[in-house]
């Protein structure tokens, strides 16, 4: 009975957005799956990579999509500081309160936040990129 519903979740666990034509269980599960593959992903980053935050690398579409609480596709990424963005984006699509309550408690968020090096001139925005995204996980989904 539900192995369809899985390999639907599993088909789009790592897609931009879902198609529309799910049934009912494939998008609650197709959404449960993706939002745990983000929760991951903060973590396997942090424990497997580095980045520089540089404000001057940064294109103008992802932060202008990240300051309007978008996703952001991969095909918009220019530069390394525009995956880190990318990354911090996943905070605005995530689908269940109990998901953010999954990356408080694994302090999977913070641990990714803390392994980004932040380059002098761009602290100022970088701390106003975290703020928006901890202003989202207090917040929660709205419904």
């Amino acid at each position: 009975k539900y192995d369809n519903i899985i390999k639907t979740a599993i088909k789009h666990h790592n897609k931009f957005s879902l198609p529309n034509n799910l049934g009912e269980d494939e998008l609650l599960f197709s959404k449960m799956i993706r939002d745990m593959d983000k929760v991951d992903i903060y973590h396997q980053v942090a424990i497997n990579y580095s980045y520089t935050f540089k404000v001057d690398e940064i294109t103008e579409k992802v932060l202008r999509d990240f300051n309007d609480e978008k996703a952001i596709s991969k095909e918009e990424r220019k530069s390394k500081t525009d995956g880190i963005i990318l990354m911090l984006a996943f905070i605005y699509d995530i689908n269940f309160n109990e998901s953010f309550d999954i990356l408080v408690e694994t302090d999977n968020f913070d641990l990714f936040l803390s392994t980004i090096e932040v380059e002098e001139n761009s602290e100022k925005l970088w701390r106003k990129l975290r703020e928006l995204c901890f202003d989202k996980i207090n917040r929660g989904v709205s419904e």
